[in-house]
């Protein structure tokens, strides 16, 4: 299942209407702020034909329950899935197994931890209810334009430009390889987390006075965004950048031209196919693979390509993330 899918659904009480752009949405927030009765909406459509519900996607939507959920999802692919949180395979392998080769999206109505999932953390979302109209926020608001990714503890961006000290990466492949080259250019450690699910455990070794910058692949981080965020928040130069990963950042910066892979960044819902990859972080290094097959600029995931460590390549990433308040050149320290 491919591309963006509006929901708009509701009754004479309430009314909701968003977009789904990728395989996993998940919907947060308190009790009383109008999710599960988005759930009850789809459920009582599912089992009404005569329901009163106003209803309009291009897909269908069904609600999940305990009984016979396997066969409901194997019955209704290219379709929305809604499932409350009260659905007890919520946390089951087996549930996250069907979830990560199931041929439809999925929006999870729950604040549990979901390790066994790579959701993005821009798909996660709160409830704001205005009147009788219901609309998704994005629950951490991180991304001012498509280059600014960074999550501070004060702002959605930083507000001046940051000079790390240290670099925290999730990656232990490619990605460390070419950030530890970034950071060597500002005298700056850099250092593998090996597993995004270590990263909020680091953080409570960093000081208080130094400058962290924390790089992760926002496409899968959003399992661990929450204890992240409010590990961050208890230290005021730390800073997260989670553009949707290092392969997409390097079609960014070095590819972009190309009609092709500007397309594909610019609408990558319409390219990633949910049965094919886990996030949108596998679809951009095929992406990446595909496209330097055979060329100086060969991709490997496992070991960085030594072209994308000589001058110009540099040059060009670190202008980039200049455009995000990031400095890794030392002529600006």
């Amino acid at each position: 299942m491919i591309g963006k899918h509006r929901v708009q659904i509701g009754d004479n009480t309430i009314r909701y209407d968003f977009v789904l752009s990728r395989n996993i949405t998940i919907i947060r927030g308190d009790s009383g702020t109008g999710k599960t009765t988005l759930y009850n909406l789809i459920q009582e459509m599912n089992q009404k034909k005569n329901s009163g519900i106003a209803w309009n996607c291009d897909c269908g939507c069904y609600a999940l329950t305990d009984f016979d959920w396997e066969d409901v999802i194997e019955r209704h692919p290219k379709s929305i899935i809604f499932v409350d949180e009260n659905f007890s395979s919520m946390r089951s392998e087996k549930f996250a197994s069907i979830v990560n080769s199931a041929d439809n999206y999925f929006v999870l109505i729950t604040r549990a931890y979901l390790p066994m999932l790579a959701y993005s953390i821009k798909e996660v979302y709160s409830m704001h209810v205005s009147g009788k109209y219901a609309t998704l926020n994005n629950e951490y608001e991180i991304t001012v334009n498509e280059l600014q990714n960074v999550y501070s503890s004060t702002l959605s961006y930083p507000p001046r430009l940051i000079t790390p000290d240290y670099v925290l990466c999730e990656d232990s492949n490619s990605g460390l390889e070419m950030f530890h080259a970034l950071a060597e250019r500002v005298s700056a450690e850099c250092h593998s987390a090996h597993g995004k699910s270590n990263i909020p455990e680091k953080v409570l070794d960093f000081e208080e006075n130094k400058t962290y910058l924390i790089i992760v692949d926002g496409a899968a981080y959003g399992p661990e965004m929450g204890a992240t965020v409010r590990y961050i928040e208890d230290h005021f130069n730390c800073y997260l950048y989670a553009p949707e990963s290092f392969e997409w950042l390097l079609l960014k910066v070095m590819f972009s031209k190309d009609p092709m892979i500007y397309r594909i960044l610019k609408n990558p819902s319409d390219y990633t196919e949910s049965t094919k990859y886990l996030s949108w972080e596998r679809y951009f290094t095929h992406v990446l693979e595909e496209h330097t097959k055979g060329t100086e600029l060969e991709y490997h995931k496992k070991k960085l390509n030594k072209q994308y460590l000589y001058a110009r390549a540099m040059k060009i990433l670190s202008k980039f993330l200049l455009d995000s308040n990031i400095n890794f050149d030392r002529c600006m320290v």
